[in-house]
C-alpha cells in the first residue's frame, strides 16, 4: 500500500531560507529540502518539521503563494525580487526613518500568478514583467532565426534562450560527427548583435578533424 504524501517544512539553520516538502518520511523530506535550499543536500545544516495545514495541497505538489504569506511567510516578488516581509497593516514604523519600510507591502495591490506559483508586488510590476518576457521570447526567435541563417551549413539539434536566460546556444552536428558542438550568444542589453563579432563557435575535440574535413566540402 503507498503511503499518503504529507507536507514538512524544512528550514536553514541560517534562516536563510525554507520550504514546504511533501513526503511519506521526515528525513526523507528533509534530505530532499536540503537540496531545494542550496546547501549542498547537507541536511545537518536544516531542521524539519510536519505541517499539517498544507497536507491539503500534497496533491498540487506546492503551497499557494498566497496562502504562505497569510501564515506569515516572506518571499521574493517575480520579476524586481522585492522582499515582501510585512503587511501594510501590521507596520509599526515610522516611513522617514525605517530601514524595514522597504520590505512592506500592502496586501490589496499583490498580483498572483494565475497558479499562485508566483507574487508581484503590484500591477505594475506585472506589467513590465509580461513586457520583459515578451521582449526574450523575441530575442529566442531572432537567435533560432539568425544562428540558422549564418551556418547553413550545419544542422541544428537544440536551441536554448528564453525567459530568464542570458546565454543563448544552439547544438548542432554535422556529416561524421561523433559529438557535434554549439554556437553560443550572450545577450546584453542595449547592444545590437553581430553575428560575426557576438557569436562563438565550438566544436567537440574528439571532432575537429571531421569538422575541418567537412568545412572544406562546403565552403
Amino acid at each position: 500500500m503507498t503511503k499518503k504524501l504529507v507536507a514538512y517544512q524544512v528550514d536553514r539553520d541560517d534562516y536563510e531560507g525554507s520550504v514546504v516538502v511533501f513526503d511519506t518520511h521526515g528525513m526523507a523530506a528533509r534530505r530532499r529540502g536540503a537540496c531545494m535550499l542550496d546547501i549542498g543536500g547537507e541536511d545537518e545544516y536544516c531542521t524539519v518539521r510536519r505541517v499539517k495545514e498544507y497536507d491539503q495541497y500534497a496533491e498540487q505538489g506546492y503551497v499557494p503563494y498566497k496562502v504562505l504569506l497569510e501564515n506569515g511567510w516572506w518571499m521574493y516578488s517575480a520579476h524586481d525580487n522585492n522582499e515582501l516581509r510585512e503587511p501594510w497593516e501590521n507596520y509599526a514604523g515610522e516611513e522617514e526613518n525605517d530601514e524595514y519600510y522597504t520590505y512592506i507591502y500592502d496586501p490589496l495591490k499583490l498580483v498572483f500568478f494565475q497558479n499562485e506559483r508566483g507574487v508581484w508586488l503590484d500591477w505594475d510590476e506585472m506589467e513590465r514583467d509580461a513586457y520583459s518576457t515578451n521582449e526574450a521570447k523575441d530575442r529566442f526567435d531572432w537567435w533560432i532565426e539568425t544562428v540558422t541563417r549564418c551556418y547553413p551549413q550545419l544542422t541544428f539539434t537544440k536551441f536554448e534562450g528564453g525567459p530568464g536566460r542570458i546565454t543563448h546556444t544552439a547544438e548542432y552536428t554535422f556529416p561524421g560527427a561523433k559529438y557535434g558542438g554549439h554556437i553560443r550568444w550572450d545577450w546584453e542589453a542595449g547592444v545590437t548583435p553581430d553575428p560575426k563579432e557576438h557569436f562563438t563557435s565550438w566544436v567537440a575535440t574528439g571532432d575537429k578533424e571531421a569538422f575541418d574535413k567537412y568545412m572544406s566540402t562546403v565552403v
